[in-house]
């Protein structure tokens, strides 16, 4: 399932899609900042509460998967040491 939401109000629909086994892409590159950032929290508790995994697969651009599916990456180190949110500065 390849999503492009706007606003919070899809995330439900999107968090459903993970609740039924299903893979969601998630393209936020239309997305105003914070509601990017909701987005992600959203579907990333909705992820972590079904065993399921994520991935930033490139700018504004995310993998969720449930515990079904795994997510094969030869750099899975270098993405989890970049920033999810590069517009956030860390401290």
């Amino acid at each position: 399932m390849v999503c492009d939401p706007a606003s919070f109000e899809e995330a439900q629909g999107i968090a459903d899609n993970l609740k039924n086994r299903r893979a969601v892409i998630i393209n936020l590159e239309k997305a105003e900042q914070g509601q990017a950032r909701r987005i992600v929290d959203f579907i990333s508790g909705t992820t972590f509460a079904l065993g399921g995994n994520m991935q930033k697969v490139g700018q504004g651009i995310f993998l969720f998967v449930p515990s079904s599916i795994d997510i094969a990456n030869e750099s899975g180190r270098e993405a989890k040491e970049k920033s999810i949110f590069p517009w956030v500065k860390s401290e």
